[in-house]
């Protein structure tokens, strides 16, 4: 027989069957949380907890020899946190307060330790105080996040005269310690919104945490009670702060954030509050929204969850500004004493504000808004909250087309770079933006189902418009050339425009062009304008596919590119364009590695265009390039390796390599044996990347290329770029730009080493190898959409090189996936020359640069759809 659980382990018969409770509650909850109003499951929740709670005093009490009167003396037990507001999911905390009131705290703290332990035991999450009426007043004085969580508290059990003396007690110091209190109240939250998400538009957003969603909505009650001891939004309308329609839209979102939290506690079966894409389109479908308009349930459904997360931030941030300790006298005084822009608008202290006047126009004119925030970016001043609540009353609803004074004033707005983005967002907000921008209203709040981006279509926009007007500031090339446009509203309008096309059916570039065409025709565009603006926004991914999905060492792809874009203007445009749009796709969209790699296509393609370089052939450029490599070998140019080597270089190889470069490689092949594996693994702190560098000979075996890349894949290493050249006479000289995900900074040596050992080790061995892949934190399985933008794609083209067949395998990222293309091409004996291998704007994209055994493009139509059908095979076997 088993050995018999010790005492302290064993569970009370009344343990066991509130644990029986609980769990049949939770599978009823499961069933009702589709159809039932989320308060109904919200009030079951808090009365059970209550039930158990009440029990546990009561076996406590028995169990430490309390009378339970006595006990109800000296103690008061009290919700507070989201227990004692009343919104609670499934597997929220159970936060309670133990008021202590007798001399009895030792054997208080035994009892107390006693119901913690039965309602663990229960299955709840339990928070905790125990404190004096004295402590609790002096630590909620001073802690913000006390103060919050008490703000709300509801009496349970015990003595109700101590908990109300000390509810009033509290009302009394709060409102001594009211500025402290509501400067830490704003500083913790904004501490949270940056961690957890600065705006509301996110693709995955935290339900409770993230911005516009339920601690925001929280904190409006939190400042109301701070400004009038009663912590709901009823003491907010009665001061003039939200209107009564503010709170109907308040409550509504409140409801429709608790349904969507207890959803996800319920089908998750654990504490949750990421609403992840998988979440997204799962909840969609079980609260009955359905495919419409060219948009997918979950496009829908998070549509109806930004519409409510706006208004709470919208509302919080009125809130916060009116709330402010002696917010109207400090703003009557900086009206009054402010310098006067004219008689409309004040500057004091940084920030700008209407007069009386001014008040009366932004209500009345829509060129007034407009005339407002020009005169804002002139003094790169702050604006604020309540102006803005103002005008969004006023404009939101604007029925008449803008004036073309209106036009005039936005253009003007575009074409400077100060504050652009902030104005821009608060435009946006408002509801005026989307009156110059055709397309605009739709991609609002529009998700971009893919694993890159972070930001909805409309957010990303904006994001990207504020990043590229930060140049002005910035030292390095980017900044630069961002300082020298002489027409930046083009740029900063094709930002805004460029993804605009986003979700219909038809490839989103098209669609985005005739929109911008629509926007430079409404806008009066001179012919000049209007046609930078259509050219960057349908060709904005011009520049990144050459740059990492293209052989950008090429110099016909980059003669072709200069040609298409036309000019040194419009081709600083499209730069600055292209590094924002991957900068604003989310954190890690832009590094240092890629911004190396756009700035190096950008001179090379911006010396044709200017005549620095004389448009000549590629022939003369490779021979060019030999010729300075023989001079980097010097007399050992002549030796019979070097001379064999040289007179055999692809010209792939010497288009994509400095010259002092490819000497280096050639002295380091000669030092080789052909059964050597020669292996270079060096951390890059500049890109934060890790180079690796490959020397063999084709001798040690065939499939080289899909070991290494294996190799490095299995160790959780995110391959970014990989350049393979087969010289003459079987010599391999490999090269591969990778990231270590786990590490944010420098990966331990000790890391570097083990990673150069697994290749000389996968590579030595005979024939194919298979890898094991571990599934590291950026690959979030449960995060990705299962919907049909998510399909991989296999595309063939013999137009792009004339040397080789270039594949292109769109495809969503997961362990192994590299491996098993590169394992793939090799079983079907076609030589890989060179890869781009890497994340981008909207999917994975692996290119690859092949031939046949005889080194010649594959050309047999039948050939080519059995390495499409083999590769699309090969992926879609991988678990996702």
């Amino acid at each position: 027989m088993p050995e018999a659980a010790p005492d302290s382990l064993r569970l009370s018969p009344h343990v066991i069957a509130a644990r029986e409770e609980l769990t049949e509650n939770l599978s009823r909850w499961a069933d009702l949380v589709w159809t039932a109003d989320p308060w109904t499951i919200a009030a079951e929740i808090v009365q059970i907890r209550r039930k158990f709670v009440v029990d546990a005093i009561q076996h406590a009490a028995q169990e430490d020899g309390w009378p339970l009167d006595r006990l109800a003396t000296h103690l008061a037990v009290v919700a507070h946190g989201g227990f004692g507001r009343g919104d609670l999911a499934a597997y929220s905390d159970t936060d309670l307060l133990f008021l202590l009131g007798g001399p009895f705290r030792k054997k208080l703290a035994t009892t107390i330790a006693a119901i913690l332990r039965e309602l663990v035991d229960i299955g709840l999450n339990v928070g905790h105080y125990a404190l004096t009426p004295r402590q609790l007043i002096g630590l909620a004085g001073k802690d913000p996040v006390v103060f919050t969580s008490l703000c709300e508290a509801k009496f349970l059990w015990g003595n109700n005269a101590l908990f109300a003396q000390t509810k009033a007690a509290l009302r009394l110091w709060t409102a001594v310690c009211r500025s402290r209190l509501y400067h830490g109240i704003l500083r913790a939250r904004q501490e949270e919104r940056e961690r957890y998400g600065e705006t509301v538009y996110l693709n995955e957003p935290s339900v409770k945490r993230s911005e516009g969603a339920l601690r925001d909505l929280h904190m409006i009650r939190w400042l109301s009670a701070l400004q009038s001891g009663n912590p709901n939004f009823a003491s907010l309308v009665a001061r003039g702060i939200l209107r009564s329609e503010d709170v109907s839209l308040l409550e509504d979102a409140w409801s429709f954030l608790l349904r969507v939290r207890q959803a996800m506690h319920l089908h998750l079966g654990r504490p949750t509050d990421l609403l992840t894409r998988a979440e997204q389109v799962y909840l969609a479908e079980k609260f009955g929204f359905r495919r419409r308009e060219g948009l997918l349930p979950a496009e829908l459904f998070m549509r109806e969850y930004f519409r409510h997360t706006y208004t709470i931030s919208r509302c919080v941030h009125v809130a916060a500004e009116a709330t402010a300790p002696y917010a109207r006298a400090k703003r009557a005084l900086q009206i009054l004493l402010g310098k006067k822009l004219g008689p409309d608008w004040v500057v004091s202290q940084g920030r700008i504000l209407p007069t009386t006047r001014g008040q009366r126009r932004l209500k009345q004119s829509l060129e007034a808004v407009l005339e407002f925030v020009h005169a804002a970016m002139e003094c790169n001043a702050e604006t604020d909250a309540l102006v803005w609540e103002l005008i969004r009353s006023a404009h939101s609803q604007q029925v008449s087309p803008p004036t073309p004074r209106a036009k005039s004033l936005f253009w003007a707005i575009l074409d400077r770079p100060v504050r652009l983005g902030e104005v821009l967002s608060r435009l946006h907000e408002a509801g005026i933006l989307e009156q110059f921008v055709p397309g605009l209203n739709r991609a609002k709040g529009l998700l971009q189902f893919n694993q890159y981006h972070k930001y909805t279509v409309d957010r990303h926009c904006l994001r990207a418009v504020d990043w590229a007007a930060s140049l002005r500031m910035e030292p390095g090339l980017l900044g630069e050339v961002y300082r020298q446009l002489p027409r930046k509203a083009v740029l900063h309008l094709a930002l805004l425009m460029h993804d605009l096309g986003k979700g219909f059916e038809e490839d989103h570039s098209q669609v985005a062009r005739r929109l911008a065409e629509e926007a430079a025709s409404f806008l009066s565009l001179p012919a000049e304008d209007a046609e930078d603006l259509v050219f960057l926004v349908e060709r904005h991914l011009l520049m990144n596919h050459l740059a990492f999905r293209r052989d950008s060492g090429d110099e016909h792809l980059v003669v072709q590119f200069a040609v298409e874009v036309g000019s040194v203007e419009r081709l600083s445009m499209l730069f600055i364009l292209t590094a924002a749009d991957l900068a604003a796709v989310g954190p890690g969209g832009w590094n240092s590695w890629k911004a190396d790699v756009l700035a190096e296509l950008y001179q090379r393609a911006h010396r044709h265009l200017t005549g620095e370089v004389a448009s000549a052939p590629p022939e003369s450029y490779v021979r060019q390039q030999l010729e300075a490599v023989q001079k980097w070998l010097g007399p050992s140019a002549e030796s019979p390796f070097f001379a064999s080597q040289l007179a055999h270089l692809p010209a792939t190889y010497l288009s994509a390599t400095p010259a002092w470069r490819v000497a280096e490689d050639l002295r380091l092949l000669a030092r080789l044996r052909r059964n050597e594996v020669h292996v270079e693994v060096t951390w890059h702190p500049q890109r934060e990347t890790v180079s690796i560098l490959l020397a063999t000979n084709e001798a040690i075996g065939p499939g080289i290329f899909h070991k290494l890349v294996g190799a490095i894949s299995s160790e959780g290493f995110e391959i970014l770029a990989a350049d393979i050249h087969t010289l003459h006479d079987g010599w391999v000289i490999d090269r591969v730009e990778a990231r270590d995900p786990d590490y944010p900074g420098q990966p331990p040596a000790e890391r570097l080493t083990n990673l150069a050992d697994k290749i000389r080790q996968s590579v030595r061995i005979p024939g194919p190898v298979d890898f094991r892949f571990r599934q590291s934190w950026f690959m979030r399985p449960a995060s990705r959409p299962t919907v049909a933008a998510a399909k991989t794609r296999v595309q063939t083209s013999n137009r792009i090189s004339p040397n080789f067949t270039v594949i292109d395998v769109f495809a969503v990222d997961r362990p192994g996936l590299l491996f098993t293309l590169a394992k793939t091409l090799f079983e079907m004996g076609l030589s890989v020359a060179r890869a781009r291998i890497g994340t981008y704007l909207d999917q994975v994209v692996d290119v690859f640069y092949v031939t046949d055994q005889n080194g010649l493009p594959i050309t047999d139509d039948a050939k080519l759809e059995e390495i499409r059908n083999r590769l699309l095979t090969a992926a879609e076997a991988l678990p996702k």
